[in-house]
């Protein structure tokens, strides 16, 4: 009963604060580059929409901490465990992929993979790390 107090407040705060992301109508980008800065071509990126689905508040819950990653559009931002990132989500080779620039630079949830994506679930596959799990915050907490 604890852990869902926890995660209800953890999805109001994030509903009160707007997520900090400024919606396409107030200057936000409609889409973004994957390119590394080095010149070097990298994945192959395409300008597909990304799925609906993945758009709102996520949360993943390890012992001990919890993972907030926010999508609107394109711009997503990872906070928890310590760490506070910010990037863009892009489709590589068809699929979802999550590119952050972190505080800490030792942080290694940095790239990670979109799968089994529904209205309600994620899991996201970090290179390097290992995979979070998360749940949408409309499938946690209804009538909010």
């Amino acid at each position: 009963m604890k852990r869902m107090s926890t995660v209800m407040a953890v999805f109001v705060t994030l509903g009160l604060a707007g997520c900090g992301f400024p919606s396409a109508a107030e200057g936000a980008p409609a889409s973004s580059s994957s390119t590394p800065a080095t010149g070097e071509p990298g994945p192959r990126s395409t300008t597909d929409e990304i799925d609906s689905a993945l758009n709102g508040s996520w949360a993943a819950f390890s012992p001990g901490s919890t993972l907030v990653l926010n999508v609107v559009g394109r711009r997503v931002e990872l906070s928890g465990g310590g760490q506070r990132c910010e990037g863009t989500v892009a489709k590589e080779d068809g699929i979802p992929t999550i590119r952050l620039r972190c505080d800490d630079p030792r942080a290694r949830r940095t790239v990670g993979k979109v799968w089994g994506l529904t209205e309600k679930t994620m899991t996201v596959d970090w290179e390097g790390y290992g995979a979070d799990s998360f749940r949408h915050a409309s499938g946690t907490v209804s009538g909010v």
